[in-house]
């Protein structure tokens, strides 16, 4: 993947995520949507959406849960066509589960 588009501060720290294809869903205020979590990292998630969601409010998300995950809180901090940005609202919390999912993974965020 290239960042050569993005802006300097973003490929600084781009190497901090780690590269999944992981099937997900996404809880929303008005149900559920079910994604493919792309990257992740201590402090958040990226998500590829199906090609044809509809445009929704970043308040509409509530948490992403996913197998080896399990469900966890976030808020969306930015969409671009079919892709979003999740951070988790409570990081320090979730510590322990991302770092067994990372472990089972067999890689850890640089």
């Amino acid at each position: 993947m290239s960042f050569s588009k993005f802006p300097f501060w973003r490929e600084e720290t781009s190497n901090r995520r780690v590269p999944v294809d992981l099937p997900c869903v996404l809880w929303m205020t008005n149900g559920k949507l079910e994604a493919h979590i792309c990257n992740i990292c201590f402090d958040g998630i990226g998500v590829e959406l199906p090609m044809q969601t509809a445009d929704f409010a970043s308040s509409d998300v509530l948490a992403v849960s996913a197998d080896g995950l399990g469900r966890i809180a976030g808020e969306m901090r930015w969409r671009r066509m079919n892709r979003i940005g999740i951070a988790f609202t409570q990081a320090e919390a979730v510590q322990p589960q991302l770092e067994q999912f990372f472990r089972e993974l067999g890689r850890f965020p640089d």
